[in-house]
Formats: C-alpha cells, structure tokens, sequence
C-alpha cells in the first residue's frame, strides 16, 4: 500500500517463522544477480494449470513408515500435500546421486519442480537426510524444532540400496488459489480467483513483473468472505511474473509467486543461484549486500544509492530485533513498522520503503528480492537517493533489512 509516498513490503524466504494452523497427518495408501545453469538438466513437462485442488496423495510404504517416525513427536503436525510431497521425492531422487548436492541450487530445484506441479507456494522450507539410523533420528528432531511452523509438508523418499535420501519440506500457506494457466497468449486477462486462509479479509495487493524488466501495480483487491478475485493484464510477449501479497498483521508478505508463460513456451530448466559469488570480506555481509543492489541498478540505468550511516543503524537494529525475539516481517512487536522506528532516530524521510529477507547467502538474499516483483520496483525505483542497509545471523540462516529513502531536503 503506498501512503504519502511510504511503501512497506516483505518477502518470506527459505521459511516461514509464524505459528500456523495445522491438519492431521495422511491416511494415504501405499504404492535476477546473473543467473547460472550449470549442471541444470531438461525438466519434464509442466501442467497447464497452477492452483486448485491438489492430486489425490500417495506415499509409498517406506515414506509412510518415515512420515510416522518424523511428525510422532510434532504437538500440530501440518498437512499433508501432494505438490510437495512429489516435489521432495524428486528432489530426494536427485540428492541420492553422488554428483548432486543440496547445496548446489537444490532449492532452486525444489522450487522449480514446485512450479511445474502447479504449486503456487513460495517459501518452501526443506529438510534433508540421508536414511541411515542417525538420519532418521535427525530427520525426526530437525521436524520437532519446525513442522509446527507450517500449514502444509510433504515428505519424499529417492534413492537406491546404498543411498536412500528422504526430503521433508514445508510451507505456511497464506492463500489457496483457484486453477489458472500457466500459459496465456499476448493481449489476454487473465483471472486469478482465491482465499484467503491466514486471516479473515485480509488485505491483499497483487504485482506483475513484466519481461522487460519493469514492474507493475496492480489495483489493490478487496477480500470478502475471505473471497477475492482480480484480472490480470498481459499485453506482451514473454515471461511475466505474477506475485501475490498478504498483509497478516506483520507487513505484506507474499503469498505467491509464479511465472506466467505468454506467447513463449515455459522454462526448461531452473536458474541456479551461484552463492556469495560477489561476496565482500568475512565480517562485511553488508558491503556485499550494497554492490548487488548498485549493480542492479546500474543495470537498470540508475544511479547508485549513497548509504546512510543513521539508515544503516535502523536497518541493523530491526534484524537484530527478528533474531531475538523471534518474528520476521516490517512491524516489530516491540517498536513498530518502519515509519515508528525511524521517527524515534528522529528522522522523517518524504519516501520510503523497506525490504526484509531471509536466506543462506547474501547473493541468494538478493536473487530473492530481484526475483520477487514488489521488492525488485524498490531496489529500482528512481526516485530513492539513500539507503541502510543491516544483516544479521539467525543459525544457518541470514536475515537482511534493506530500507530506502528520498529526503525533502538534505537531511
């Protein structure tokens, strides 16, 4: 929502760290940094279609057995969902080969396969274990600690004899779309029609990031009944990406995020994030952070953003504020949303925006947000002179806030 010029976002990545409303578990029956491809493969065909009901879920004895032993000691377990449950099979298959590791670009493949299954969930959380007795055990307390988060998981099973991988990956889900296809020709509207699950009529604003680059704003969308519905321009040849915020009391969040195929058949293959290829020194995550987002715009025919010392302190202290107590998103328990905590440094900027990530690298921190239409228009957008910009560590995990700004007058 932008007010006098004051624009807030915010993007979950790699998990969502809210309490989550939770199912049962199955009753089922047995059976843009520059991106690289290396080591990609041809990826099978897509669906036609994203959303609606899911397939009917089967697991094999084996993941069945699994299943019991990972969520026997998970106070809510989540659902469980076929998407993801076929999605972590493949990536299980995948991990099983001595040539693949999770580390290079498996989540991009997991969230690949995601998409060509017809999922429309984005922040997917995976756990992973090679299915010796130890990994079992750990498999199991790795679910403890974090299923309880989720509203939805899947559980996969790959391998062979001598290396048997399993894959338990978990999203929070904060809307259920309607089907729509994956594919459109230049000059339709597309309809997009969903709920909301998270929250009661809840606000929500859909973007569309278009194939040149640019962003678009779609009109904001009102929820009834948890019921929305809103039409989707796509004039252009090429591939569009159509991402969807949920405000759940934290800040906007995305919801979804999903590539629209207009006129050109879809991806072969998943874009593979190189980690922390333009990394600064040990000790200067930020550093690194600044020269992605000058590159970014620069790309774009921009200006760089000069970096404000008084931003920079705003910035660091919101993400040692999400490690300690706990929260991710724009609004703080404790000291608000962005405007509240800048007013209380004393600072009143005319514009301003914020950015929060959270990923395993800085690099993958920055695909995130470029990839993520309503994050990319503030790295770009022209009118923004200055930015802060904080990282913190939480585990294995890096959290980021970026802020930018324009001052009425010099500050």
């Amino acid at each position: 929502m932008l007010r006098r010029g004051r624009l807030i976002r915010v993007l979950c990545f790699a998990a969502a760290l809210a309490a989550a409303r939770c199912g049962a578990a199955p009753s089922a029956t047995p059976a843009r940094p520059e991106p690289s491809y290396a080591g990609t493969r041809k990826a099978s065909s897509w669906t036609e279609a994203y959303g609606g009901p899911a397939p009917e879920l089967v697991l094999t004895l084996e993941e069945q057995d699994l299943w019991a032993r990972v969520l026997r000691d998970v106070a809510r377990p989540c659902s469980a969902d076929s998407r993801l449950t076929e999605a972590a099979r493949q990536q299980a298959l995948a991990l099983s080969k001595s040539s693949v590791s999770f580390e290079d670009g498996g989540l991009d493949r997991l969230r690949f396969n995601l998409l060509r299954l017809g999922s429309t969930d984005y922040a997917v959380a995976p756990l992973v274990a090679v299915l010796d007795t130890g990994g079992r055990e750990a498999l199991g307390r790795l679910a403890a600690r974090r299923a309880s988060e989720w509203t939805h998981c899947g559980l996969g099973v790959g391998g062979n004899k001598e290396r048997r991988v399993a894959v338990f990956a978990g999203v929070r889900r904060v809307v259920e779309l309607d089907a729509f296809p994956v594919r459109s020709e230049p000059g339709s509207r597309l309809l997009v029609r969903g709920r909301v699950v998270a929250d009661a009529d809840a606000p929500l604003e859909p973007y569309l990031g278009l194939p040149d680059g640019s962003v678009q704003r779609l009109p904001a969308v009102r929820v009834s009944d948890r019921r929305f519905a809103f039409e989707v321009p796509l004039e252009s040849k090429g591939r569009h990406d159509l991402e969807v915020l949920v405000d759940t009391g934290r800040g906007y969040e995305t919801a979804a995020l999903v590539p629209l195929f207009v006129g050109v058949a879809p991806d072969e293959r998943p874009v593979i994030v190189a980690d922390d290829v333009d990394a600064a020194p040990a000790g200067d995550p930020e550093a690194a952070l600044g020269r992605l987002i000058d590159g970014a715009r620069r790309r774009a025919g921009l200006h760089p953003l000069e970096r404000d010392a008084r931003l920079d302190e705003a910035a660091k202290a919101h993400c040692r504020d999400m490690v300690a107590n706990r929260f991710f998103g724009h609004v703080s328990p404790s000291r608000g949303p962005l405007a509240l905590r800048l007013s209380s440094l004393g600072l009143s900027p005319f514009r301003m925006a914020e950015n929060v990530a959270r990923s395993g690298s800085v690099t993958r921190l920055h695909h995130n947000l470029m990839e993520s239409p309503s994050h990319r228009v503030n790295i770009v957008d022209p009118a923004f002179t200055h930015m802060g910009l904080g990282v913190g560590r939480d585990g294995n995990d890096l959290v980021a806030t970026e802020i930018f700004v324009r001052w009425e007058a010099s500050p």
